[in-house]
């Protein structure tokens, strides 16, 4: 007779006594760590991990700066690091700002790029790298890439608690109008090994 559970993915990861265990060796447990071990690839919730100046280094990196208003490739109101213009930060397209002013937008989207990840992640430990990286890529692609919708698979991967199968489903390669665009390829590919504890900046 066929074990019910099998019929079901998401109750068989709900009750695979594997799950929340990684052995790929990317999110240590704590216990198991050696004084090898990096403080960045302990497993820790998620309620207490917040973009590291490392995490936010790689998102201002790949965003880059641009002092003056654009439409992004969606046509949204653009500026500075990757923000959104709304209409409460009172400007217009070709309006400019200051590197202060960019910064303080930036970390004012941050915390709800942090958000995103920890409402997509549910109670799956994550270590700091890991958070890093999904935390990017919440603020490159927005809070829905954390749905079943968007990103079916990466979210199969989490309910299932396999962080290798995460790291492989970090891609997004094209703009918002369907053109892949090698800025995106190349941040994909470093944000996959941001995840993996192996992003070595150029």
């Amino acid at each position: 007779m066929q074990e019910p559970q099998s019929w079901n993915l998401y109750a068989y990861a709900r009750n695979n006594p594997l799950r929340f265990t990684d052995p790929t060796g990317m999110c240590v447990k704590e216990s198991d760590a050696t004084k090898d071990t990096a403080a960045s690839d302990i497993c820790q919730a998620v309620a207490n991990l917040k973009a590291d100046a490392a995490g936010k280094t790689f998102i201002k990196d790949h965003e880059g700066f641009r002092k003056e208003v654009y439409k992004d490739s969606a046509g949204n109101p653009t500026v500075g690091h990757g923000h959104l213009v709304t209409s409460g930060d009172r400007l217009k397209i070709r309006d400019e700002i200051t590197t202060i002013q960019a910064d303080a937008l930036f970390d004012a989207d941050v915390p709800k790029s942090e958000e995103g990840v920890r409402a997509g992640v549910g109670e799956l430990p994550l270590s700091q790298n890991e958070f890093n990286a999904l935390t990017d890529l919440v603020f490159n692609v927005g809070p829905e890439v954390l749905t079943e919708k968007k990103s079916p698979n990466l979210m199969k991967a989490i309910a299932a608690g396999d962080y290798a199968g995460m790291s492989d489903q970090l891609k997004y390669t094209k703009d918002s109008a369907g053109v892949q665009q090698k800025g995106l390829v190349d941040r994909s590919e470093n944000r996959k090994q941001l995840f993996l504890g192996k992003y070595k900046k150029p």
